[in-house]
């Protein structure tokens, strides 16, 4: 089990290379000379950076709402990356709203996941490594994730997007961006889906995952 960084670097690029050679070197000490990926949100990103660097490691990728791609700071990301700003149990439960466009199905759960997080969220390794990610300004994180278009038009995996038509923490508008600069691409988006595709359409998700692995779609 990783442990958080008694002196965490400073800003997402310094992350960007933890996050990247760790996947490497897990890769190497299971033994995994190639693999699919799944990547999302945040993940996205780290998945695109992670194809750019050692591309003879991974096969197949599926990118689910993801940031990497240019595009202004939502006022829902802004808040949820400045959790500490002002950190309560109640704007943890506000956040968890923003991932499911429909809140009802996960309303008898939402307190339950409020408190886990929130407590986990208080834990002072994991509040010293948050703040050391997603310092003020928080454009400026949006903007060190996204890779050059010449970088992505040389990717040559076959790219599955899957996004939230309503997402409102990273917009659609990130996957198309990708469908356009990725040369070998395919684009799911759900309607009436807000950040959290793989739960407001769990079924479909699954199995649309499954048969991209497979080369059904």
């Amino acid at each position: 089990m990783s442990e958080h960084p008694s002196s965490p670097p400073k800003g997402i690029r310094s992350w960007m290379r933890l996050w990247v050679d760790q996947i490497k070197l897990l890769l190497d000490s299971l033994e995994i000379k190639r693999t699919h990926l799944v990547g999302n949100s945040l993940g996205g990103a780290i998945a695109l950076h992670l194809l750019a660097e050692a591309p003879e490691r991974i096969d197949r990728v599926v990118l689910m709402g993801p940031a990497g791609a240019p595009f202004r700071l939502t006022r829902e990301l802004d808040r949820i990356w400045g959790f500490y700003e002002d950190p309560s149990k109640e704007a943890m439960a506000q956040m968890i709203r923003w991932f499911a466009y429909d809140e009802s199905f996960i309303e008898d759960q939402l307190d339950n996941i409020s408190k886990m997080r929130f407590e986990a969220a208080m834990n002072p390794a994991v509040r010293r490594s948050y703040e050391a990610m997603f310092p003020q300004p928080r454009q400026q994180i949006v903007d060190d994730l996204v890779l050059p278009s010449a970088t992505l038009r040389r990717i040559q995996q076959q790219v599955l997007l899957v996004h939230g038509l309503n997402d409102p923490i990273v917009p659609v508008e990130t996957s198309y961006y990708l469908a356009q600069h990725l040369p070998r691409v395919k684009m799911m988006i759900y309607g009436q889906c807000s950040h959290w595709t793989q739960v407001e359409h769990r079924d479909s998700f699954h199995s649309l995952l499954l048969s991209f692995f497979k080369d059904k779609i």
